[in-house]
């Protein structure tokens, strides 16, 4: 499909979507803001299990991947931030997933997750990414998923070092993360955290964990606060 030798991303994503949690699905997205580097980079979502529509698997808006990125706004969900569904053509598909199968897309296809409607089941699934080697790589996906652990962490206890650190040996073009599509988000996690509304919250924790800038982390953490703040004047 790439025409050369492929590079998995070391950046490798469990999902798990716990049940009736409905308002935190994953909405309508792109993986291009969130991994960006080679204008074609593929997905290869795999569920861990059969996973039936009522257990919310993965659906697709067909065609989309032809359109470049969109416009994205604060949402609840995986990744805090969605495309406008009004805005998306209305052709979306999707299945009854069995163990063992492979959903491959492109990084510009639109696609969300089904809500689980199950009462007491957990979606489990994960997300490995591939592109052409000689293509750029955004910097974040040489990292352990959100930054959160390191490498070192990661391995401890593996009895092999043969895989480990497997793309330091590739002359690779590393590029650094654009930010631009997550700038709206941000501000209009500010704007509804200065009004009291409790969806700016998940945003507002990304922000506070994982920012660069020490600013926009205090910014956060004061919001947060301030958020605190006005749900406990609202409990009876």
């Amino acid at each position: 499909m790439l025409g050369e030798p492929a590079l998995p991303h070391p950046n490798k994503i469990a999902r798990l979507q716990f049940p009736q949690n409905l308002a935190h699905t994953t909405p309508a997205h792109q993986d291009y803001p969130f991994i960006q580097g080679a204008a074609e980079t593929y997905t290869a979502w795999i569920p861990l299990g059969d996973v039936p529509r009522e257990l919310g698997g993965l659906a697709v808006d067909a065609g989309t991947h032809r359109g470049g990125p969109y416009e994205y706004h604060l949402s609840l969900g995986a990744g805090g931030m969605a495309v406008d569904p009004a805005t998306l053509p209305d052709r979306w598909h999707t299945a009854d997933y069995r163990a063992g199968d492979v959903l491959l897309f492109h990084s510009h296809l639109v696609h969300r997750a089904l809500p689980n409607l199950t009462p007491d089941r957990m979606r489990l699934s994960v997300d490995y990414r591939y592109q052409a080697r000689s293509q750029p790589i955004a910097a974040s996906n040489l990292l352990a998923h959100t930054g959160q652990i390191t490498w070192e962490e990661v391995y401890r206890g593996w009895r092999s070092t043969e895989l480990q650190y497997y793309w330091e040996r590739i002359d690779l073009a590393v590029q650094p993360f654009d930010t631009r599509w997550f700038e709206n988000r941000d501000r209009e996690a500010f704007a509804l955290a200065e009004q009291g509304d409790p969806r700016a919250r998940p945003a507002l924790l990304r922000i506070a964990h994982r920012d660069p800038d020490p600013a926009r982390r205090a910014q956060a953490e004061w919001a947060l606060a301030a958020l605190d703040r006005a749900d406990a004047g609202r409990m009876p």
